[in-house]
């Protein structure tokens, strides 16, 4: 009524859970959840793991009316399936009070109460403050709210990329423009902080360093990659632009789990010239700069002891031509794309064990996106609805994982191998047994990622902010003195130097940029990837849409300079002269003193500033290449893996695991006797053969284990 504001249903359901489950009378009863606030999937799956029986969306259906009750209630059911899914559960009856949640923002007393089996690592508000929050939007609600959680309303919750902010920040890509970049970063920051690290403050230094001596731009860049985005979720054009852009610059750019067209690996771009671009069809970066009235990217780069971009992709081995596809391949369950030649022509294999906005779901690419070239390039059909599984498929553990890992680094020795991990309490455990397996580093991705061609579904209520996950895999890598064997890195909204900064000292090296990277080309955040309708021609397939497209890979250059410089000034305030003085470095941070979060388990140093490891260092040794024909034992793994076309092997006894796998056309592997599990993964041609060993009189001899061919293409 006026005077008393609703329990929320969660909490309700929650505390009379805990308290049968005290008095042992939960298996006894059960409990139904009547309530007006549950909308969608999400309320739903919250209420069913905390505890509920059954819930009955009243209000909702009401809404909804007879005529749609029906197809409402067919929606969430095939939504509760989904997030099921995710979480590798079959029935109902098993996630009910299960607790597969994690809270943010809710403090001590509530948890205590209602959910004291989840974790709820930040503390937050209790019952007094959430019941001030319900009373203040009661005052204010005159109509039903668009709270403007999906697209930007003015009266909404903030985003960071609302309309004002990107426009600001094209201007500054496009210019190289450091008064529109700080600009930028104002607007992005206008309402209440949103996220974890606007609640830190940096302790800066009594003795700056001075900026001259602080590392420059174009060796900062160097760290820095695009995350990984699909051809399929971007239009061919885009991709392209952005493999471009960090090809020059000596950064990397992630093909995401897509796949690559092979005409590409035969082709590169020529370099811009030092003044006028020409060559690669497009204003250099210094044109572009001077053209608007500001100094150009290698002025100002060289005025602070820089190394201009052109300078700096000569220097980084790109010798006047740019590579035009993408030095990080990303390998996922689904294993679109993925060939010998697609995983030999790598400088980094990625290993996509979840994605940060949608944690427990793979890759998708609706139907509308899955054009003649995509479904060549991923062996489908047009048409055809392409969905990544979780990857269960043939990666039932961390020893799974170790394989995979070693059959990479077998078809491909001088690939770094990273695993691709997110931001979700335990990922720091999950972190430990993958460097354990022998990855080169380790990606933390954060909720606050965008998708290119996911439902909408997908990409609310999942992950947690990067630094949870990012502080808690440096602590239980640090304590269990495996920090110097890889490097970490992390991605999930990353838009300042300042944001740059404050990774480093919870541990991350190296820096990933999504949604920062497609603005600066000209995505004006219509959020429509998924309807394959993008007004700029950076998220879509359709041919009339993708001539739209205007983005020229300067201005992805222009954009990282930008943040790089942004990084040297918060270097120099903390009295630091590179990025490595400051990795790990969490007791250069403190929580603000107005935070009603607990931020101790962020900061909680692990002993003193942990060794790490410097950039791009390897985590174990070479495989070795396949061994000459004859006897061989199955403590022989991946064999055919580092054979090229032409080459054969004959074999006699028990192959190891991975026995032929990613061979390629031409290659020849012959075995008298027996193979254990993914014979033949990710085969892309040539020929596997194997018999039974000479007399033996069995009448059905099983001649390989499990996961026969796993993402093979041919052969």
């Amino acid at each position: 009524d006026a005077a008393r504001v609703p329990i929320p249903i969660a909490l309700a359901v929650g505390a009379v859970h805990e308290h049968l489950l005290t008095t042992g009378r939960r298996m006894a009863i059960d409990i139904i959840a009547i309530a007006g606030d549950v909308v969608d999937v999400h309320d739903v799956a919250c209420l069913v793991t905390i505890g509920a029986s059954a819930v009955h969306p009243y209000l909702a259906m009401a809404t909804a009316g007879p005529e749609r009750e029906a197809a409402y209630r067919k929606a969430l059911e095939a939504g509760l399936l989904k997030v099921m899914a995710k979480m590798g559960i079959s029935c109902a009856a098993s996630y009910r009070g299960g607790l597969v949640l994690e809270a943010l923002g809710l403090g001590a007393e509530v948890m205590r109460m209602c959910f004291p089996s989840m974790p709820s690592r930040i503390g937050g508000a209790d019952l007094a403050d959430l019941d001030a929050l319900a009373r203040s939007r009661m005052a204010e609600a005159t109509a039903l709210p668009d709270h403007g959680r999906v697209r930007f309303r003015k009266t909404g919750e903030h985003h960071a990329y609302n309309p004002l902010g990107v426009r600001t920040a094209q201007k500054a890509a496009a210019g190289a423009d450091r008064d529109q970049f700080h600009e930028w970063l104002r607007t992005s920051r206008m309402d209440r902080p949103q996220s974890l690290r606007e609640l830190l403050v940096l302790h800066e230094s009594d003795s700056p360093a001075p900026m001259n001596e602080v590392e420059p731009a174009s060796e900062i860049v160097k760290r820095f990659v695009s995350t990984a985005m699909s051809l399929g979720a971007l239009s061919p054009e885009a991709h392209e632009a952005l493999a471009l852009a960090m090809n020059q610059i000596g950064a990397r750019s992630n093909s995401g789990e897509g796949g690559e067209d092979p005409a590409l690996y035969d082709s590169a771009a020529e370099a811009p010239s030092p003044v006028t671009g020409e060559g690669s069809g497009v204003r250099g970066v210094n044109e572009a700069a001077h053209g608007s009235g500001v100094r150009g990217v290698n002025e100002a780069a060289h005025g602070s002891g820089v190394r201009g971009v052109n300078e700096a992709a000569h220097g980084s081995g790109v010798r006047g031509v740019i590579r035009r596809d993408n030095r990080i391949k990303q390998v996922a369950s689904a294993r679109f794309g993925v060939t010998p030649a697609y995983l030999k022509r790598a400088d980094e294999l990625e290993i996509k064990i979840a994605q940060g906005s949608k944690p427990g779901e793979g890759g998708q690419l609706p139907s509308l996106k899955v054009t003649s070239l995509i479904a060549r390039l991923r062996h489908a059909q047009p048409g055809m609805q392409l969905i990544s599984p979780p990857p269960h498929h043939d990666i039932y553990s961390i020893e799974d994982l170790a394989q995979l890992i070693y059959d990479l680094k077998t078809v491909n020795p001088r690939a770094r191998v990273g695993v691709k991990l997110v931001a979700e309490s335990g990922v720091g455990t999950i972190a430990a047994g993958v460097v354990k397996a022998r990855a080169d580093y380790v990606l933390i991705s954060g909720h606050d990622g965008g998708t290119g061609a996911s439902p909408l579904s997908s990409i609310k209520n999942a992950g947690v902010p990067w630094e949870l996950g990012l502080a808690e895999t440096q602590q239980v890598l640090v304590a269990n003195r495996l920090r110097e064997r890889v490097s970490l890195r992390t991605d999930g909204g990353l838009r300042s130097g300042r944001d740059i900064v404050v990774a480093a000292l919870l541990g991350a090296e190296e820096f990933g940029f999504g949604t920062g990277v497609l603005v600066a080309l000209g995505c004006d955040m219509a959020r429509q990837c998924h309807l394959n309708t993008c007004p700029t021609g950076i998220a879509t397939q359709r041919e009339d849409l993708r001539a739209k497209f205007t983005g020229r890979p300067e201005h992805v250059i222009n954009h990282l300079f930008l943040i790089a410089e942004d990084v040297r000034e918060e270097l120099a305030r903390l009295g630091a002269r590179t990025v490595d003085e400051i990795v790990g470095r969490a007791d250069l941070l403190a929580a603000s003193a107005d935070s009603l979060l607990d931020l101790s388990l962020v900061l909680a140093c692990a002993g003193n500033a942990a060794p790490t490891r410097r950039l791009w260092a390897r985590n174990g040794e070479v495989p070795a290449p396949a061994p000459e024909s004859g006897l061989i034992d199955n403590s022989r793994r991946t064999v055919g893996a580092s054979l090229a076309r032409g080459e054969s092997r004959t074999y006699t006894g028990s192959a190891g695991q991975s026995f032929g796998a990613f061979v390629d056309a031409g290659v020849e592997l012959s075995l008298d006797g027996e193979a254990q599990d993914y014979v033949g993964k990710g085969m892309g041609g040539g020929s596997i053969v194997i018999r039974p060993p000479y007399g033996d009189g069995a009448i059905d001899p099983v001649l390989a284990g499990n996961t026969i061919a796993y993402g093979a293409t041919g052969g």
